[in-house]
């Protein structure tokens, strides 16, 4: 089971998805016109590292093609088969659902979620890049 973690995890280049959160956290800064809180640091943390998840699985599931007839790319890990593209699309919804929550915690939705919320202060992001009243 972690072998199948660990493949996923270098199949989504996970290790880029840390290099990337000082600009997220440079973002939410520049938002939040200050320290944005602790909740609101950590939905946008998870959003940021589902959003380059889902869509690094999404990339390398339409490319298994023609990664597998390239030679440089032959072996990652779809085209060689150590994962299969079943898995690889379960993988992708899951971080594709877990992007639309976070983005919604942190966006609100309308439902109580988010926009009334300790978690979105002021209209956190909503208000200032997405121009939503």
């Amino acid at each position: 089971m972690f072998e199948k973690i660990a493949l996923y995890l270098k199949m989504i280049k996970f290790s880029h998805s840390i290099f990337a959160l000082p600009f997220a956290f440079t973002a939410a800064l520049m938002a939040a016109s200050g320290i944005p809180s602790v909740k609101q640091i950590l939905w946008i943390v998870v959003a940021m590292v589902s959003a380059r998840s889902g869509a690094m699985g999404l990339n390398r599931i339409i490319d298994r093609k023609i990664d597998a007839a390239n030679p440089r790319t032959a072996n990652r890990e779809i085209p060689s088969g150590k994962i299969n593209v079943g898995s690889a699309v379960k993988k992708y919804g899951m971080s594709s659902r877990t992007r639309l929550l976070s983005w919604n915690t942190v966006k609100g939705n309308g439902k109580g979620r988010g926009r009334n919320t300790e978690s979105n202060r002021n209209g956190f992001l909503s208000r200032r890049y997405l121009h939503i009243s």
